[in-house]
């Protein structure tokens, strides 16, 4: 029989190869977030936390939307250390329904 494990915390700081074309990495960002927030359901226990990677771009709101479903809090976090004209974000999902 194989283990299921769980866990308090996910992290995705994963980032897609960038082509320099700005709608191309903004969409391969989203789909690459997209398949992290499968882990939510999988692996994240009840009241866990989850933090994702994302360039910011059109689809940023509908991912920020999929990951509220999961969690009674999220926000977005632009870390300090960040250059201020990237478009690197990260949402942050916190205590998981």
């Amino acid at each position: 029989k194989s283990k299921k494990y769980l866990f308090e915390f996910i992290m995705s700081d994963s980032a897609p190869n960038t082509s320099g074309d700005q709608f191309s990495d903004e969409a391969n960002s989203y789909n690459l977030s997209l398949l992290s927030i499968k882990f939510i359901d999988n692996f994240l226990i009840k009241g866990g936390h989850f933090l994702v990677k994302n360039f910011q771009g059109e689809d940023t709101e509908h991912l920020y939307k999929e990951i509220k479903k999961f969690f009674n809090k999220a926000s977005y976090i632009k870390p300090s250390a960040s250059d201020k004209n990237s478009k690197e974000i990260y949402i942050l999902g916190l205590e998981k329904k």
